[in-house]
């Protein structure tokens, strides 16, 4: 069985990101057969986080290769928009800042970055520094100011969505 390089967790083939430490872990693990050494397999689309309302009724899909992306909310007065706007969900009634956080890639990890929030980023109940990059992990869940949202990091996606789930 594979391990993670980053912290020798085991993993399983075809896993994208390490669960332990959140490590991408392709091309790393190619099958025997499908790729010859230093190349990589076309697996079709890049990975793409999405972050889902803890409600569940709205998702943001962002590839990871959009990324950095600030999540945070619009207002009239702004020229520039965060890419994951908060607002038409309670975002200014529930702390969000204008640029609240952001999401990047970094040494093959997914991160989360306070841009100095009045309300705060948190990871898991953990209150982040501002402007210090922090890890996130499949199934994080995420607060900003009061708004919640859970991390997932899901195969496929080229372009930014945003959609209802289509709950009954």
């Amino acid at each position: 069985m594979p391990v993670c390089p980053t912290c020798g967790q085991p993993y399983i083939l075809n896993t994208i990101f390490c669960e332990q430490c959140g490590t991408a872990l392709q091309p790393l693990h190619q099958t025997e057969g499908f790729a010859s050494a230093g190349t990589r397999a076309s697996t079709g689309p890049a990975p793409a986080v999405v972050l889902e309302m803890l409600s569940g009724a709205h998702q943001f899909r962002l590839p990871t290769d959009a990324l950095p992306a600030v999540i945070g909310r619009a207002d009239a007065g702004q020229t520039s928009r965060p890419q994951v706007d908060l607002a038409p969900y309670g975002g200014l009634e529930r702390g969000v800042s204008r640029q609240h956080a952001r999401l990047l890639w970094r040494d093959g990890r997914l991160m989360i970055e306070d841009l100095a929030s009045t309300n705060g980023t948190w990871v898991n109940d953990v209150r982040l520094a501002p402007n210090v990059p922090h890890p996130l992990r499949d199934g994080d869940i995420l607060r900003l100011g009061t708004l919640r949202l859970r991390v997932q990091v899901r195969a496929g996606g080229t372009a930014l969505e945003h959609h209802a789930s289509e709950r009954k």
